[in-house]
């Protein structure tokens, strides 16, 4: 962007354009068709002349048009075509305007037939088709000669949530592609490349009504902004572009999880990885990697590297004895270590009190820190840009706490603060803030959907209270946005996104670049799901990421046996920091059926905690 006026001419008339400023130009329709080009050119001193055009509708209801009912709503036809307009009652709500448009404007075609709430139209070389179905509206166009674009789906009314998966993930009044996760030129992803999409999914949640886009094919390119700067409106505007375009629209009221539940179930879940090494020869991988991160005896790296502080982290100790039922040599150990906790080891050394003191002293912090509303208050340099001193993900991670301890020990005062912290944060509608060591509080968060999920688990385990089953429910349908469920590469169904933003604002920019260990995580949290909720098929969705992450294992070299930190799905190439596998063994040991790292039964009011199931 330029910080000096800009002087140019528009059909005759001299404009100049002040740094920042906001500049309207007005343009007269003719009103003879539902949807219209405007030319704007635009003449610079020393530049040819650039020559664009936005689309103006004219929503007059005398002109001639079919009416059909569709899901709760009604449907305006324009007899030639090009658009279709929705209505609730007497209020637009969303519009399908143009339905096709090529290089040279809206097209607008003739009849060729029409049966029920189904009309298939032609118009030199190109054929379209709209059909209505329940909630949903199936179009389909035909251009063997060039790229066309449809159908533009348009909605009215004040943003309240809006996704396109693997790159926004949109709160309420929020613009798309603005510099809030990313500050650099990349955080114009409008229309993006097509392996930065992790699903076919586009939607709106506004005031008036929820809309959402899916398609068929991996070809098409999807296009999203709101506001509508393409036609410099105040709507919200998504489209595909391509030769073949099969698209369907869904309109209703819900929210925008419902989306996302309704699109995995349209398209069903991608086949599951393939890994070449037999359950025993993938423990054995896990061992050698305990081995890439040691750094002494009893002593082991998070992740490989002289930057990475060796100690004797219970987690790896604690894997090391699932793995060959030996206690390795070290000690006292220390809490941590690997992305899924494995404290096992405390219990099978002795070592349970020295266990108990370290989650009290965490759960003593956490309840201090809670705000009298439940929530937590972020205090670090990552608030810029946010709206709040808060974040689902944020406190998710606290409510973690109290109530992994509420789960173990039966504490009342931690589950009444863990139960504090869910009724609280079902205000939140967006993951986000779960990685503020690195990435700012406002950004949209794989992490933070895990926390969620499995907070609002173990608060429905305790207590039985149902409406914590239906935020572990949403929750869990927020994280799928951020898993790849389609794929052009070996390795590419079932990676994850961690964030829909870049460290430090600036880089690494994490769209398109997965970070699988944070997909442990939610697939750990899913698995918790899984028994209560057969919303999706939560099951096979969490091992679908465990076993994408046994592709990115190392198999060969100095790091043999660990997890990179991200990974290339253009060059299928490994992206160190190169992580330790417990989180993997942990999540190998749930699907062999052994249950998590320490059991909890109750007898006669009693709690029993151990490593055995």
């Amino acid at each position: 962007m330029s910080d000096k006026a800009v002087v140019f001419r528009s059909d005759g008339t001299v404009y100049r354009l002040e740094p920042s400023e906001l500049l309207t130009i007005t343009r007269r329709i003719t009103g003879r068709h539902w949807v219209e080009d405007v030319a704007l050119p635009i003449e610079l001193e020393h530049w040819p002349t650039w020559r664009t055009a936005i689309t103006a509708l004219a929503l007059q209801a005398s002109r001639p048009h079919w009416i059909a009912s569709c899901g709760g709503f009604e449907w305006r036809v324009s007899r030639d075509g090009s658009a279709a307009f929705i209505y609730d009652g007497d209020m637009l709500v969303a519009a399908l305007a143009p339905l096709v448009r090529k290089e040279g404007g809206v097209v607008r075609g003739r009849l060729v037939r029409r049966t029920g709430t189904s009309w298939h139209f032609e118009r030199e070389g190109v054929r379209w088709s709209i059909e209505l179905s329940g909630e949903e509206c199936l179009v389909q166009v035909r251009d063997e000669r060039a790229e066309v674009e449809g159908p533009v789906v348009r909605s009215w009314g004040e943003l309240e949530q809006g996704l396109f998966a693997g790159l926004e993930f949109l709160g309420k009044g929020e613009r798309s592609s603005s510099k809030l996760d990313i500050e650099t030129e990349e955080h114009i992803r409008f229309a993006p490349d097509l392996r930065c999409v992790t699903m076919p999914l586009m939607s709106f949640v506004t005031s008036r009504v929820s809309v959402a886009l899916t398609w068929n094919g991996t070809e098409l390119q999807p296009v999203y902004a709101t506001p509508d700067f393409f036609d410099g409106t105040a709507g919200h505007r998504m489209a595909l572009r391509g030769k073949a375009i099969d698209a369907c629209v869904r309109l209703n009221r819900q929210r925008l999880t419902d989306a996302i539940a309704w699109c995995v179930r349209r398209h069903g879940l991608p086949r599951l990885p393939k890994f070449p090494l037999s359950p025993r020869e993938t423990r054995q991988l896990d061992l050698k990697g305990l081995e890439s991160v040691a750094g002494g005896e009893g002593r082991w790296r998070h992740a490989r590297g002289p930057r990475w502080g060796a100690a004797p982290f219970a987690d790896m100790a604690s894997t090391y004895w699932h793995l060959t039922g030996k206690v390795p040599p070290g000690g006292p150990w220390q809490v941590g270590g690997a992305h899924i906790p494995n404290e096992a080891i405390f219990f099978v050394t002795g070592q349970v009190d020295r266990w108990k003191a370290n989650w009290k002293s965490r759960v003593r912090r956490a309840i201090q820190e809670q705000r009298a509303d439940g929530l937590y208050r972020y205090r670090g340099k990552y608030a810029r840009g946010h709206f709040e001193d808060t974040a689902s993900g944020y406190c998710a991670k606290r409510a973690v706490w109290l109530l992994e301890w509420a789960y173990y020990t039966g504490d009342p005062e931690a589950l009444a603060a863990g139960r504090k912290s869910l009724d609280a944060m079902t205000r939140f509608r967006t993951p986000r803030g779960a990685q503020t060591w690195e990435c700012p509080l406002h950004t949209p968060d794989l992490l933070a959907a895990a926390h969620l999920v499995h907070a609002y688990v173990r608060g429905y385990q305790l207590t039985g209270h149902e409406p914590y089953l239906k935020e572990a429910r949403r929750w869990a349908l927020s994280g799928v946005p951020f898993v790849y469920l389609w794929g052009d590469q070996p390795v590419m169904p079932y990676a994850t996104i961690a964030v829909y933003g870049a460290t430090n604002w600036r880089a690494p920019n994490w769209i398109g670049l997965p970070v699988q260990w944070v997909g442990t995580v939610y697939a750990r949290a899913l698995t918790m799901l899984a028994p209560y909720d057969q919303t999706l098929d939560w099951n096979r969705l969490a091992r679908g990421i465990y076993l994408c992450g046994r592709q990115m294992q190392y198999l060969e070299g100095p790091s043999t046996g660990l997890l990179p930190d991200s990974f290339d799905l253009a060059s299928q190439t490994r992206r160190p920091p190169d992580i330790n596998p417990c989180a993997l063994a942990s999540l190998q040991r749930l699907f062999e059926g052994h249950g998590e790292a320490l059991s909890v039964i109750t007898i006669d009011g009693h709690r029993v905690v151990g490593p055995f199931p």
